[in-house]
């Protein structure tokens, strides 16, 4: 333990101007005691000068490339930096021993450490970066993501204790500056602004404060991952974090709601997984992530409006009624967004119940959302598809007419479609024809085409 104590303090000093210049005196005295020993080895006065003097030269490169040197995250790894100042070196020693080691061992247990650098910053450029200023000009140079900082402090409270003031920084890319401002709350959320305990727990204490740490690398960097369009990644981060916050009994209220927040966002990933392989049409695939989406967060409405595109496509399930099931849950779930409208209304096409579909058209009609368009453009490439694949299906012109009409305003191809609709409709239809009539009159109007 001395041993260690003695080149914890010599490391912990080397930074300093006073050292460097001891160095410079034991050099030279070193120098001077070995000369009349090397004159006999090496006769040449300027050769032996030399050696000194790149001794000197060594010594200073050295001294510089400690003092000023920053480490560097390696490139495409998530870079977690821990720059936590400690007083004394029995303080830095324990920190090193309890705290980093723990977090170390916990990042490379899960498949974490495939993934995230740790990166210790030395004590001196630790006790630097005190605010968030000086940790984005540090982060210039050290290109991490995620920065944990602050103060490990021994005093006398009775006995004598430990105090942890920890802070956290965010520098994620590529993220705009909006959403680096949210990672940073939730970041900060996570970590205890300060944590106290008794020198004779020290082993365990910093234990807890490295868990907490882990706890908050794995939630922060999954949510980046997830903001910057890696949805497998973050489900790996966040996959079996649950279950780690079971560690601390009882929870503390900070982490039980961040526990809260993880099944919602697993559902999240694991449909945009499920998106992937919909559009890839890998039916298995799909259906595995959109189960595992609807057990994370039964209340997940995209995952229903999902759901009722494979309960629906003859390639899938082929079952138009359990998808008209699945929507009725999508409606209890949506807020201010009507995505679930355009699929009711286009299966009420699809079975033939027009007078649903056309209530759905009027009630579409007054209804917008933000990302409307993405929707549209999505439900008319979706039933031209299956116009190629169904050509009997003609009340899909009718549909494709209403949208291009009424919510694109493209009235050329509006008029396109209702004509071909009214081209090929049966009697079965005269409730559609009607409506098609007064919209054809409607558009050959604004049009003014005879």
């Amino acid at each position: 333990m001395d041993n260690e104590y003695y080149i914890k303090y010599i490391e912990s000093n080397l930074y300093k101007v006073s050292a460097f210049i001891a160095g410079i005196v034991f050099i030279l005295v070193l120098s001077a005691s070995i000369d009349s020993w090397l004159e006999k080895l090496i006769i040449n006065t300027q050769i032996r000068f030399s050696i000194y003097g790149a001794t000197l030269l060594i010594w200073t490169c050295f001294w510089l490339f400690y003092k000023y040197r920053l480490p560097r995250n390696k490139k495409g790894k998530v870079g977690i930096v821990v720059a936590i100042h400690a007083e004394t070196n029995n303080e830095e020693i324990r920190l090193k021993n309890d705290f980093i080691s723990k977090l170390k061992e916990n990042i490379n247990k899960e498949k974490c450490g495939e993934v995230i650098n740790i990166i210790v910053l030395k004590n001196h450029f630790s006790e630097k970066l005190d605010d968030i200023g000086k940790g984005l000009r540090l982060h210039k140079n050290i290109k991490g993501h995620f920065y944990v900082y602050g103060q490990v402090k021994r005093r006398s409270d009775g006995e004598k204790k430990y105090f942890l003031k920890l802070e956290g920084l965010v520098a994620h890319r590529p993220i705009n500056i909006r959403t680096q401002d949210f990672l940073k709350k939730e970041f900060v959320s996570i970590l205890p602004k300060q944590i106290s305990f008794f020198e004779t727990f020290e082993f365990k204490g910093f234990e807890f404060t490295a868990d907490i740490v882990y706890l908050a690398a794995r939630y922060i960097t999954g949510i980046a991952a997830y903001l910057s369009g890696d949805p497998i990644l973050a489900h790996e981060f966040h996959s079996n974090l649950q279950g780690e916050f079971n560690k601390f009994q009882p929870l503390p209220p900070h982490l039980q709601v961040i526990k809260n927040k993880i099944p919602a966002l697993l559902s999240d990933e694991e449909l945009i997984i499920a998106r992937h392989y919909y559009f890839r049409n890998e039916a298995g695939n799909l259906k595995e992530w959109l189960d595992k989406s609807l057990k994370s967060n039964p209340n997940n409405y995209g995952g229903w409006v999902l759901k009722a595109i494979v309960d629906f496509l003859p390639t899938l399930d082929n079952n138009p009624d359990t998808a008209l099931e699945s929507i009725k849950r999508a409606r209890r779930y949506a807020s201010a967004t009507h995505e679930w409208r355009y699929s009711r209304a286009f299966l009420y096409f699809w079975v033939e119940n027009y007078i649903e579909a056309l209530r759905d058209c009027e009630n579409l009609k007054n209804k917008s959302y933000h990302s409307e368009d993405i929707t549209i453009k999505e439900v008319e490439d979706f039933n031209l598809q299956l116009l190629k694949e169904n050509p009997g299906k003609i009340q899909l012109y009718f549909w494709l007419g209403y949208i291009n009409l009424i919510k694109k305003r493209n009235l050329p191809l509006a008029y396109k479609y209702f004509s071909k609709f009214e081209e090929k409709a049966d009697q079965t239809m005269d409730l559609l024809k009607q409506k098609s009539n007064v919209y054809l009159s409607q558009i050959k109007s604004e049009m003014k085409l005879k």
